[in-house]
């Protein structure tokens, strides 16, 4: 994302291109990039804004809103030790604990750009305070007006299988507390404890969404799954792949699989190691023939859901594309000269 010129005013800039070259498109991820603190060490705040890549998050939203598109927000269950909340869920015992320390575990965690990390620690969601804070993050968001969640990391890439879940949650039943506790793992995270992690995320952030706005379908995007997510999350995604044909060999067979498990899983194109880009991952439904929609001399890929229209468009999906077909792809409008990510 951008500070210059601010992240919020190009990417309206963005949708508004959108407008101007008729591609209809009904929903925008944002990465995590609107979470970095404005001083160094600049890392990625879950549940904070970057006020100066947007002064006013609400105004964003609505101009979004506004021009027919939905949001769906990056949210990862991890906090660094300069969050500002950092220090309270220590206190509240919202992270694992680490056995030999007695302590709150500390890991080293993706902080800011490329290849860049800090120390920090996971939510622990069998706690309490831990899933009551994620739970009242994703409310807040979808208050302010996002619409969905992109729950993100939530594989819990955990260094020690023996660091302990609180347990105390009233997300997890009673009957489940004891099973765990009469076992040899204890509360220790081992395999278990990181598929509970998984889907008590996916539990919370549906619930909060449906909390705010119990006449809708909660939509919950998730990078991992476990037997139970499928409750509460309705979509993943195969990864940020090369844009490639083997990668598309891959992409599909992963696709294919997950769907027989009840998952849909798309975005199998990136470009976001290689250009740097404006990055929408979107559903699509696209024509055969993409040419009528590469207006822009910079517009890689133009991903569009060709069942929404623009609020104010004349035009029919029906009339303009009669032949259709259902994938995933990235809306990318940018460079397209390679360069390094810094």
């Amino acid at each position: 994302m951008l500070d210059e010129p601010r992240a919020a005013d190009a990417l309206i800039g963005f949708a508004d291109k959108l407008l101007e070259y008729d591609i209809p498109c009904s929903g925008f991820q944002m990465s995590s990039g609107y979470t970095i603190a404005e001083v160094a060490p600049n890392t990625r705040n879950v549940f904070t804004w970057n006020r100066h890549r947007f002064p006013d998050p609400k105004g964003f939203i609505d101009a979004y809103h506004s021009r027919g598109i939905k949001l769906i927000f990056n949210i990862k269950p991890y906090v660094m030790s300069t969050h500002p909340e950092y220090r309270k869920l220590v206190a509240s015992g919202a992270l694992f604990i680490d056995p030999e320390t007695e302590s709150s575990a500390v890991a080293r965690l993706w902080s800011a750009g490329g290849g860049e990390s800090a120390e920090g620690g996971h939510i622990d969601m069998t706690s309490e305070a831990g899933f009551r804070w994620w739970y009242n993050g994703v409310k807040a968001l979808r208050e302010l007006g996002v619409s969905c969640m992109w729950n993100d990391n939530n594989e819990y890439v955990i260094s020690n299988d023996r660091w302990q879940c609180k347990l105390d949650g009233d997300a997890i039943q009673q009957d489940a507390k004891d099973l765990v506790i009469s076992t040899a793992e204890k509360n220790h995270i081992g395999l278990w404890g990181r598929a509970v992690q998984t889907e008590l995320m996916g539990k919370a952030s549906h619930d909060a969404l449906l909390k705010v706005a119990p006449w809708e379908r909660p939509f919950v995007l998730t990078r991992s799954a476990s037997v139970g997510t499928l409750r509460y999350c309705a979509s993943s995604w195969s990864g940020d792949n090369v844009t490639s044909w083997s990668g598309m060999k891959g992409a599909n067979a992963i696709s294919l699989t997950a769907s027989m498990c009840l998952l849909h899983v798309g975005h199998h194109f990136s470009l976001a190691y290689d250009c740097r880009l404006m990055m929408a991952s979107v559903t699509v439904m696209t024509s055969v023939d993409l040419k009528a929609l590469n207006h822009h001399p910079n517009c890689l890929f133009a991903g569009v859901n060709l069942e929404s229209t623009h609020p104010g468009s004349q035009s029919t999906v029906s009339r303009r594309h009669p032949r259709t077909i259902t994938s995933e792809m990235s809306l990318s409008l940018g460079c397209t000269q390679k360069s390094s990510l810094k």
